[in-house]
């Protein structure tokens, strides 16, 4: 009931945003609202909900043992920022461009929503950390008053920023999403093994990966702005994703990264070997 009622005031604290602005300044406000949330939030969420499955049942297995459950929760932690924060802070960097193929030209009232929620999004991208936390320890009742406060947050952040347009209440629950971050991770580590100091270790790195990628790829994004739209992304994109695995490869703390790619390779090796030998026969 506990989780019930949790994952209720989350749904309400994620959508209470649109209701207010579809009430309150206008269909049309809406509309641009709703696409710039839902393409930035996309990463996040596809990252997080699979993952997330597979991390509930590993960390209650080991909710007895305090350093096993600290070392796997960081390294699930370090696996989805890895994966949604290049995403993020790519679709910030080259917002028109992004919105302009995905959606197209008429959406390019959309950017300045888009920057205002980056904040939020950013941090959607661990937005599963304090559930890890508190489920596989049975802190049901915790999540659920944190979750009430969180809501409470959220919804007089969107209450401020409403009269004031879509791109103020965008940035409100941006900077309502950053300054919650460091309370609610806490809280949710309180007495567990893990620290906020150990969340920021999961974080830091693929974030600043990011940052150099994107500064490195907008170097040849300058080059090739005459380029058509698709020729002009896929080119500074494959410069962005090809800066930002050769950093990571080199950097010390994905190396339970490496070995898992390394076996997962040689696995689909072997069962491309087995299909082969299998029809020669």
């Amino acid at each position: 009931l506990q989780l019930f009622g949790s994952n209720l005031l989350g749904t309400i604290s994620k959508n209470l945003d649109s209701i207010l602005i579809g009430k309150y300044i206008g269909s049309g406000a809406l509309g641009f609202y709703s696409k710039s949330k839902q393409l930035l939030l996309l990463p996040a969420t596809q990252v997080n909900i699979p993952i997330g499955h597979v991390a509930l049942s590993m960390l209650s297995r080991l909710r007895s043992d305090d350093a096993e459950f600290r070392d796997k929760y960081m390294k699930i932690l370090l696996t989805t920022s890895t994966l949604t924060y290049p995403i993020v802070i790519f679709m910030i960097f080259y917002t028109e461009d992004v919105i302009a193929a995905v959606l197209g030209d008429q959406w390019g009232g959309l950017v300045p929503v888009f920057r205002g929620l980056a904040g939020s999004a950013l941090m959607m991208s661990s937005s599963s950390a304090p559930v890890w936390l508190f489920v596989p320890r049975g802190r049901t009742k915790q999540m659920l008053y944190l979750n009430a406060c969180s809501t409470v947050c959220n919804i007089t952040a969107v209450l401020i920023a409403l009269p004031h347009g879509i791109v103020a209440v965008a940035w409100s629950i941006s900077i309502a999403a950053i300054l919650l971050k460091w309370p609610v991770v806490s809280y949710a580590a309180f007495g567990s093994s893990v620290s906020f100091y150990d969340y920021i270790k999961t974080q830091v790195p693929p974030f600043f990966i990011s940052l150099i990628a994107a500064a490195t790829s907008f170097l040849v994004y300058l080059l090739c702005i005459d380029l058509m739209l698709w020729l002009r992304i896929i080119l500074v994109g494959a410069v962005y994703l090809l800066v930002y695995v050769l950093i990571a490869l080199n950097y010390r703390g994905y190396d339970f990264l490496k070995i898992h790619i390394v076996r997962m390779l040689s696995k689909i090796i072997r069962l491309r070997q087995y299909r082969t030998d299998t029809r020669k026969f």
